[in-house]
């Protein structure tokens, strides 16, 4: 058995364990070793972290409204450890809709936590008779921490 990308290797009951399937082993490790994301976790305290590093991303929709702002919350349920502030990114998917702008905080706090955080976007059009949330959009986030 030539070593390929990866590939599940099982054995039978009272099989002996082989060379071949062993190489394969080998050949999985190696490839999960090379495609692992690489990652780089730094806060300004100081604290930088390479292992143990999480990565999570999700979206949430905001839905039309009379209102210019809306705010939802994100919660992590128990993903990254205790004490961590992951680092929050966030993009808007819209369309028929410009000029939308989204701030992240953590919940009753600044900083998001491993609880989670809140998104609030505002809607900034030029008069205030479009000045509302006129479709519904998506914000698309990606959380790193440990």
């Amino acid at each position: 058995m030539a070593a390929t990308p990866f590939r599940a290797v099982n054995w039978s009951p009272n099989e002996l364990v082989g060379e071949d399937k062993m190489t394969q082993i080998s050949a999985n490790m190696n490839w999960l070793r090379d495609n692992t994301p690489r990652v780089v976790y730094t806060l300004p305290s100081g604290l930088r972290r390479v292992e143990g590093v999480r990565i999570a991303s999700g979206r949430i929709m905001i839905a039309a409204r009379k209102s210019d702002d809306a705010t939802a919350t994100v919660r992590f349920s128990n993903f990254f450890s205790s004490r961590c502030q992951p680092n929050i990114t966030t993009g808007i998917v819209a369309t028929g809709q410009v000029r939308i702008f989204c701030v992240t905080h953590g919940i009753g706090q600044l900083q998001p936590d491993d609880r989670g955080f809140q998104v609030v976007v505002n809607i900034a059009a030029e008069n205030k008779k479009t000045d509302k949330i006129a479709k519904s959009f998506y914000v698309h986030w990606q959380a790193m921490g440990y």
